[in-house]
């Protein structure tokens, strides 16, 4: 019951689901979470967000599959430019039927 209190619900809205919802305060959140979205990775975040290793996303960005960019000594990836990339990506299906097999 402390819980709902430090929440600022009341008993019925935390039994039954709701909560108490402001239709302003809730624009007012969306533009500041779209603000605060990340639009470019570091080296580490890529990787860890897609999977794969640092000297294979070296390796993209060396053979041009995988924009990057320099800010001071960080190297940067753009949202953007890793959702292309990932788009970009052959899927299993093709690259078997390019074997031949």
């Amino acid at each position: 019951m402390n819980v709902v209190r430090k929440l600022g619900r009341d008993k019925r809205s935390a039994s039954s689901g709701t909560a108490n919802v402001n239709p302003r305060r809730d624009a007012r959140t969306v533009g500041i979470e779209h603000r605060n979205a990340k639009r470019a990775l570091t080296i580490a975040e890529f990787c860890a967000r897609y999977s794969i290793g640092r000297t294979h996303a070296y390796a993209e960005i060396g053979a041009r599959y995988l924009p990057a960019i320099k800010v001071g000594r960080r190297t940067l990836i753009r949202v953007e430019d890793a959702e292309a990339w990932l788009a970009s990506r052959p899927s299993l299906q093709n690259r078997q039927q390019g074997r031949g097999e």
